[in-house]
């Protein structure tokens, strides 16, 4: 979750109104894939431990099931804020909200996966 926010924050950040694919997109893209490739099986194993062997089916298909329609409602938003953007051509301005939005709902996930964290620590 650390790497997939800095991708989205550091895209927000670098962007500028015409971003540089070399110094904007490329990090970005490189810090999200890796936080998809790395957070993927520690959500699954984090998701199903602790249950039956007999119910890990029905588990990773609850996860599966719960990611994709979290998915689909953040772009139903999402395509909601940008529907009044307007096209921007190669000016990044107009899409600055929407990756507001990504950046804000990928900084609550890296909070709601931290609070474990720190209680754990507290005992």
């Amino acid at each position: 979750m650390v790497s997939m926010t800095l991708g989205y924050v550091w895209f927000l950040v670098s962007a500028g109104s015409s971003p540089d694919y070399l110094l904007s997109m490329f990090p970005s893209l490189v810090l999200l894939g890796g936080g998809f490739a790395f957070g993927y099986g520690a959500i699954m194993a984090q998701a199903t431990e602790g249950i039956d062997d007999s119910e890990q089916g029905l588990a990773s298909g609850l996860v599966q099931t719960s990611g994709q329609v979290g998915a689909a409602l953040v772009l139903a938003v999402l395509t909601a804020v940008l529907s009044g953007a307007g096209d921007g051509g190669a000016d990044f301005t107009p899409y600055r909200p929407g990756l507001n939005l990504i950046t804000g709902v990928a900084v609550i996930g890296l909070l709601l996966n931290l609070v474990p964290v720190l209680r754990l620590r507290r005992r």
